[in-house]
């Protein structure tokens, strides 16, 4: 996959191209990436297996960084993003085939502690 990224250092914009398997590698390599592709070519498929394996990777590691889904197309008007954060994880649940909504209590308990995993630098946003 080719993948581009703006470089935050400086104070002109100037883009990169790397190639690599997994999206892992892109966010070790680049700390951020832009997704971007077609509707239906897989954008979402792909975030969400970059959660997974992120936190696969790191079950097992009490500082690991965690992986969070926030979808933008829920912002409100003058939402900001920490208020959108605090809001999906606060509310997070999943549905099954028959639309039963059941909550996820790990993630509304992140909720509490966002502030402090933010500040550690300890959130990955997908």
């Amino acid at each position: 996959m080719n993948r581009s990224i703006r470089n935050r250092s400086s104070d002109t914009a100037r883009t990169q191209s790397w190639s690599f398997r997994d999206l892992r590698e892109g966010l070790q390599t680049t700390n951020d990436l832009l997704l971007l592709g077609p509707p239906s070519g897989g954008k979402t498929t792909a975030l969400w297996r970059l959660a997974l394996d992120l936190a696969d990777d790191g079950h097992d590691q009490p500082d690991a960084r965690l992986p969070i889904v926030v979808r933008l197309g829920g912002r409100e008007t003058n939402q900001s993003l920490f208020d959108l954060l605090q809001q999906a994880l606060a509310t997070a649940n999943v549905s099954d085939a028959d639309r039963r909504q059941y909550p996820l209590p790990g993630h509304r308990a992140l909720a509490n502690h966002l502030p402090q995993l933010l500040d550690d630098g300890r959130l990955v946003l997908l």
